[in-house]
């Protein structure tokens, strides 16, 4: 006990003497202590624009592809985007590539796009398209009744798309018109109509430049070559054309408008096909923003013809 007492007494004594610290100059603050107390900067909004694509992600901040993709899509390499859709026609007709109308039941669309550059600087595109018929009578087989249905036509085209500047693009594509009926053969389909098409567009919004469903455009062009079919069923050659899909947001239901229009003039610039498909389009869940809905009204007019061919119809539309 003596012993504590007598290790005590000069720590007790020197805490007595000893007056508080207090600085004699400016405090010197850690680097370390200044970059923790700083307050965070705000994250820079994503900007989309067509010609520049996604910002890519800053691999010395630590980010990497899956850091910045908003909407699911993906602005490294390899880029895949498009949609698949199912319209279902309730009435009218459409002309088969080999001249025959018929009345369409429902179709499958499929938009494919795969990047060969990144942010759509250049990329392979198809477009294709599934027609079936509606059963009839020497159409389908009579014992599925109406619940049956007919291949009857198939469209693609498939070309590759070039980003030449902002928001400029120029596109070239081989096109097929292929009728699916076989005619008077019985081991291959009779008609079809082909050829090349040249197309300059010309994006207007600044919507994700990888939803197709809300892209607009405008655009020209000129078929080189082959043969299409016009409103009465005749074969005829293409030559220049113009085409424009617009959209308008909605604030009900997260719906927009859509429009997309295409007048093709024969040889040498006479207009012969007009081409109209009007909608409106709905994307109601939040969780599910690739789902989409679409009521729509498609108009085929022969300027030459005086020929005039719609459809009404309902879709579902995913986008990828």
């Amino acid at each position: 006990m003596a012993l504590l007492m007598i290790l005590a007494v000069p720590v007790v004594g020197r805490a007595q003497r000893d007056p508080p610290y207090e600085p004699t100059g400016p405090i010197q603050v850690s680097p370390f202590h200044a970059i923790a107390s700083a307050p965070a900067e705000p994250t820079p909004p994503v900007v989309y624009t067509v010609g520049d694509g996604l910002p890519k992600p800053d691999p010395a901040a630590g980010e990497t592809c899956a850091a910045r993709v908003p909407t699911g899509h993906h602005p490294c390499w390899p880029e895949v985007w498009g949609a698949v859709g199912v319209p279902v026609y309730v009435a009218g007709s459409h002309m088969a590539p080999n001249g025959v109308p018929f009345q369409p039941l429902f179709a499958l669309d499929f938009d494919f796009n795969i990047g060969l550059l990144p942010q759509k600087q250049l990329y392979l595109f198809a477009e294709n398209k599934f027609w079936t018929q509606r059963a009839a009578v020497g159409i389908t087989n009579p014992s599925q009744g109406k619940f049956d249905f007919s291949k009857r036509e198939y469209d693609l085209e498939l070309g590759l798309a070039w980003n030449v500047y902002d928001n400029f693009e120029l596109r070239v594509y081989a096109y097929a018109l292929n009728n699916l009926n076989r005619g008077d053969s019985l081991s291959r389909p009779f008609g079809f109509k082909d050829g090349v098409g040249l197309e300059g567009r010309y994006y207007l919004a600044d919507a994700d430049p990888y939803d197709v469903g809300k892209l607009s455009f405008v655009s020209l062009g000129y078929y080189p070559s082959k043969s299409m079919v016009a409103g009465d069923g005749a074969e005829f050659k293409p030559s220049v054309f113009a085409r424009a899909y617009l959209t308008f947001e909605l604030p009900a239901l997260r719906s927009y408008l859509y429009g997309d229009g295409k007048i093709i003039a024969e040889r040498a610039v006479k207009p012969r096909l007009l081409e109209l498909d009007f909608g409106l389009a709905a994307r109601p869940f939040s969780r599910m923003e690739s789902l989409e809905f679409r009521i729509g009204f498609d108009v085929t007019g022969d300027v030459q013809a005086k020929t005039e061919r719609n459809l009404l119809y309902g879709a579902i539309r995913i986008g990828y």
